[in-house]
């Protein structure tokens, strides 16, 4: 009998699986001189493998958020091509397109969405030669997981069931946990516009409020502009009122002179407060100059919008180093390790206190968006404001905007942007599994994982060795897991670890 791998969810996460299974396979096939038999099976609820929901938008209004030459380079190949894809590959003699976008870094999101897609038809092609069947299920939305016994599970879609060996959870971003008690309100959107239908009953001659300022709730202001559905002022609202930085024009591979050493010697049992002092001194000896959280731009009340993108861009055009980029960059590769030492109590306040602020320094927009930004400000067709404290909705079909002082507006159009939530009952497939103890829901939000291996607990913390979650369902043990390189290094640890336990 083949053995059975069940993967649910079809975005870049499912891409990265397959390709690293297939390779594994491949290789131990051509040591065996044997074919590896396998049969995986994708089931996603939308009717593409590949995009997923971030790479589905079709609107070159939405870019990646750093170089395609990092995007690429974590699903690169040295089996499948990188050229034209012959008639019979199922991927229509395309060219890479993702590759093929020369006139920018930052290409849309949805070249990025084909490219993982040609990926996908590529490795089902290449898979079949090894006696490996893949097979796509689409618009199949899976309902609920059962374990049958130590070594199979039953996993029913709407459509079909299906049994396996292994299941992994790549189902992505679960809805905002943010004001849902606005849902079903006139007038609110609960989560960003990425599409047409997203838009619908949307008055393009009213004013909007979308709720944040960092890359959903940016998302969403440039496609209301740019396919003409905000012909009146968009307002921004976040406590913070900070955009995020500028992608460094440059990667550097900096080297960190502390905290790797700190770290390495702490072990698991990392000090917050320890760690946050090594970060002052890193970013410090980064720029020459004594740097602590006093003097770093934190919030509104130290710069306003159209003075923090002035300064972005002028840095970017001059192609002035920020050697602080590459120290947060690095320490943000750091932190799945740094978040499994930290104790209970330092993980929360790091949360409370810091985490906000750290991912408006982390996360990065290119050059582009930030020009396009600040046009808007200087046009004032875009606010940006700080400050934001609460929404109450006095009046049927109003929002009224609170602000810390003391000062509010008022709208009836508004648009939760957020970003995703982590709370497993909002997503049926998880709270039937929760219901049944399969899972159990971490206290900082998705489900329990070990974060080595990322084998999924159940509700007695007995860990399954063939169930495994990637990247936002596991978001309480590794954190900030929805950047590409890190939901590959994921992946590529459970593909890794599926191939060993099928081999053995």
């Amino acid at each position: 009998m083949p053995a059975k791998i069940a993967i649910i969810g079809g975005g870049a996460a499912a891409v990265a699986m397959c390709l690293r299974l297939y390779e594994n396979m491949r290789e131990a096939s051509e040591v065996s001189n044997n074919p590896y038999i396998a049969e995986i099976r994708i089931f996603e609820k939308n009717n593409t493998i590949g995009p997923g929901i971030p790479y589905s938008t079709p609107y070159d209004c939405h870019l990646v958020n750093f170089p395609k030459k990092i995007m690429t380079a974590v699903f690169d190949s040295k089996y499948l091509t990188n050229g034209l894809y012959g008639t019979d590959s199922g991927a229509e003699n395309r060219a890479n397109l993702f590759n093929s976008y020369l006139h920018t870094d930052y290409p849309p999101r949805h070249l990025y969405g084909e490219y993982l897609e040609s990926r996908a038809e590529q490795i089902q092609n290449e898979a079949i030669k090894l006696d490996i069947t893949l097979e796509f299920r689409r618009n199949t939305e899976v309902i609920d997981v059962k374990s049958l016994d130590e070594q199979n599970f039953l996993i029913e879609a709407k459509t079909e069931n299906y049994t396996a060996n292994y299941v992994v959870l790549c189902t992505g971003n679960m809805p905002s946990t943010n004001f849902r008690e606005l849902i079903g309100k006139e007038g609110y959107w609960h989560k960003p516009f990425y599409s047409e239908e997203d838009a619908k009953n949307f008055d393009p001659k009213k004013s909007v409020v979308i709720i944040g300022s960092r890359t959903s709730a940016i998302d969403t202001a440039l496609f209301l502009f740019s396919e003409k559905h905000a012909q009146e002022k968009v307002i921004m609202v976040s406590r913070s009122g900070l955009l995020p930085v500028l992608c460094p024009q440059k990667f550097v591979n900096y080297q960190l002179k502390y905290m790797p050493e700190y770290i390495e010697a702490a072990g698991t049992s990392i000090s917050l407060d320890t760690l946050i002092s090594l970060f002052w001194k890193e970013i410090s000896d980064a720029e020459g100059c004594t740097i602590d959280f006093s003097s770093i731009v934190k919030s509104y009340k130290d710069t306003t919008a159209l003075h923090w993108l002035d300064r972005q861009i002028k840095e970017a055009e001059m192609e002035t180093p920020n050697p602080s980029s590459y120290v947060i960059a690095k320490v943000f590769l750091l932190f799945p390790k740094i978040w499994q030492a930290l104790n209970e109590s330092d993980q929360e306040t790091f949360l409370e206190s810091y985490y906000g602020l750290f991912m408006t320094y982390a996360s990065n927009i290119p050059l582009q968006f930030a020009k396009k930004l600040r046009e808007l400000i200087q046009d004032d067709r875009l606010c940006v404001r700080g400050g934001f404290e609460s929404i109450t909705t006095d009046t049927p079909g109003t929002f009224n905007v609170r602000f810390e002082d003391g000062t509010s507006i008022s709208t009836s159009q508004l648009i939760n942007a957020t970003g995703c939530g982590y709370d497993i009952d909002s997503v049926p497939l998880y709270k039937s599994m929760h219901q049944r103890g399969l899972t159990a829901a971490h206290r900082l939000g998705g489900i329990v994982v070990n974060p080595q291996t990322f084998c999924v607990l159940n509700k007695d913390g007995i860990e399954s060795a063939r169930m495994y979650a990637i990247g936002e369902p596991t978001r309480g043990v590794v954190l900030a897991t929805n950047d590409v390189r890190r939901v590959n290094w994921q992946a590529e640890s459970i593909a890794d670890a599926i191939f060993q336990g099928i081999s053995a």
